[in-house]
């Protein structure tokens, strides 16, 4: 993969004024949330709510980027910025990796984000920053970490509906369908089932420490088979026409 397909993703992905007012209204979200949540509750509580609200805004704001990010991807193709990109002897491998290293950024970028907010919003409503942050600091860093990787199926999933599907409303639909109705359901009514999904695979590891196992490896297959489908569709499409 040469550079400068990764810098031309990157910049596309980075450099998005609609990405970043997106991302500033979440921001005002989270920080307003955050803000109503220690008016109501005690101080002695402040700190560990403020994670928990952290990390479950960085979960659902996780989905949402990725459904958009998928759009953004679908886009292309109306566009036909990827059939001029390969006509020009872009490697159709070389842009599914940049494109997917551009959307991991992102992903890492929203997932970040409720962290930092909630945490700057404490400190000003405390009057400083929490005590607990300078012994908690790598475990805040590792929990944002690993709430990005436990995204990536849904960030995967909507690469794979992009390309198979061609079209916003299939990567923008199919993820927010899957992940807040289908999945949901499943969880539901089939729990046997529902265990066996990123959802449940990723709530799991993330409460038992994060630690290296089963459900770590089913996030990770989950991304990795939607990232092998992506390029299975993508190397034989034909984008003329």
């Amino acid at each position: 993969m040469t550079l400068g397909i990764l810098k031309l993703e990157a910049d596309k992905a980075f450099r998005r004024r609609g990405a970043w007012l997106l991302l500033a209204f979440a921001a005002a979200l989270v920080g307003l949330v955050e803000y109503l949540m220690l008016r109501e509750q005690a101080p002695a509580r402040h700190y560990a709510l403020t994670l928990l609200l952290s990390r479950e805004a960085a979960q659902s704001l996780g989905i949402f980027a990725a459904a958009i990010l998928g759009a953004w991807t679908a886009q292309e193709y109306g566009w036909r910025t990827l059939a001029l990109l390969f006509s020009r002897g872009t490697p159709r491998g070389a842009w599914l990796l940049a494109r997917w290293l551009a959307m991991l950024g992102s992903l890492a970028l929203v997932v970040a984000m409720p962290f930092g907010v909630s945490l700057t919003v404490l400190s000003f409503y405390a009057g400083g920053w929490p005590a607990q942050l300078q012994a908690d600091g790598a475990r805040i860093a590792a929990t944002v970490l690993q709430t990005a990787v436990a995204g990536l199926p849904y960030l995967d999933l909507a690469l794979f509906l992009a390309v198979v599907g061609r079209s916003v409303a299939a990567a923008l639909g199919g993820v927010l369908g899957y992940a807040l109705v289908l999945e949901v359901v499943i969880v539901q009514f089939w729990p046997e089932v529902g265990r066996y999904l990123p959802a449940s695979l990723g709530e799991a590891w993330l409460s038992g420490g994060a630690g290296l196992g089963a459900e770590l490896a089913g996030v990770v297959g989950y991304a990795l088979a939607f990232v092998v489908l992506s390029w299975a569709v993508l190397r034989r499409q034909d984008l003329g026409g």
